[in-house]
């Protein structure tokens, strides 16, 4: 008879655990759509997210060039007008995941396509 009570107990305890993880669930699922809204209102997790997007680009050049670009809209920089980069190379590296040596042998290139202006050290896009 005893046994038959702790059987009954265990079955009990393992369908609250059902309930509680069906519960759990249906929960999040539900709350998700707040989630993305939360995520989407927040500026510093959408700037992360096009952070990120940048970094999966297969050439350095387009990875380079698009980080100056970010930042010069960020200055709200017209397109017509050269904007000088306040960034050395080490700190573009830090940036691009690149090494040191594939920003500078990618800015030169750059600057030999005439996608960006060197003058001096200084850099212009």
């Amino acid at each position: 008879m005893m046994r038959n009570y702790a059987n009954t107990f265990v079955l009990l305890i393992s369908y609250f655990f059902v309930l509680l993880f069906v519960y759990a669930s249906v929960n999040k699922i539900l709350d998700f759509e707040n989630f993305q809204l939360q995520i989407a209102q927040s500026r510093r997790v959408y700037q992360n997210k096009l952070w990120m997007q940048h970094f999966y680009l297969r050439s350095s050049e387009e990875r380079i060039l698009r980080i100056l670009q970010y930042f010069k809209n960020l200055d709200n920089v017209d397109a017509d007008q050269l904007f000088l980069v306040p960034f050395t190379r080490v700190q573009l590296a830090s940036m691009s995941g690149f090494r040191v040596e594939t920003v500078i042998r990618t800015i030169k290139n750059m600057a030999a396509n005439k996608t960006i202006k060197l003058k001096g050290r200084r850099i212009y896009l």
